[in-house]
């Protein structure tokens, strides 16, 4: 009779996946006995981790695409071959921070802004909001998750004559998870004076330079 060696006995256990950013997830398992080694896998089984050492029960899976799912498991293995696969977990990656809010177009009552979506997929809602006092005490969402907004460039309107207003954009995953607001940097200062024809009439400061004006009422509510 020959030695048949079936391989390992024990698969890992309690896979499961911890998001880090728009970009990495981290996934762990249980340790078994006898193994040398283990594989990180997609659903396929092929691995996406290379031969990690014995007694590993963690990896952190980088270089993945903003606000997507992906779904892994794991394998342990040892010279006679690999084991059983785990469960399977899943998770969504967070949507990455908009990038480059800036205002095109600017009246003494409106203001048309848009952003780059940094690589968030089509489909990614956002949340824009703006305040009169730097997000320090006072803010609105003119355009809010509730209402799924998908596009890069907003108008928005109804802005009082001679106010100072910022702005800040965010997006949300598809588990409904939140992601960082535009950098301070990105705060963008519209001077509502500006009567007549739109032109642009914008800069940007980090929100620690902005002035305090007095809020517009609607927005003090």
């Amino acid at each position: 009779f020959a030695d048949v060696n079936c391989g390992l006995k024990d698969k890992p256990g309690g896979f499961a996946g911890a998001v880090l950013g728009s970009s990495s997830i981290t996934w762990t398992w249980s340790d078994v006995s006898g193994e040398t080694g283990y594989r990180a896998t997609d659903l396929s089984g092929n691995s996406l981790s290379g031969d990690l050492p014995a007694d590993t029960t963690s990896w952190v899976e980088t270089g993945r695409t903003p606000n997507t799912l992906y779904s892994r498991r794991a394998l342990a293995f040892s010279a006679g071959g690999p084991s059983q696969p785990s469960n399977s977990a899943t998770q969504t990656t967070l949507a990455a921070v908009p990038a480059g809010l800036q205002a095109t177009a600017v009246t003494a009552q409106s203001a048309d802004l848009s952003w780059d979506a940094n690589a968030n997929p089509a489909g990614t809602p956002y949340e824009l909001s703006l305040s009169t006092d730097g997000f320090a005490a006072h803010a609105s969402t003119p355009i809010a998750f509730a209402s799924n907004y998908a596009a890069s460039t907003a108008a928005v309107s109804g802005l009082a004559a001679n106010t100072l207003y910022s702005f800040r954009v965010r997006a949300r995953n598809g588990a409904g998870l939140y992601g960082a607001y535009s950098g301070a940097s990105d705060g963008i200062v519209i001077d509502g004076t500006r009567p007549g024809p739109p032109g642009l009439a914008s800069t940007t400061h980090p929100e620690s330079s902005i002035p305090r004006p007095t809020a517009a009422a609607a927005l003090q509510a």
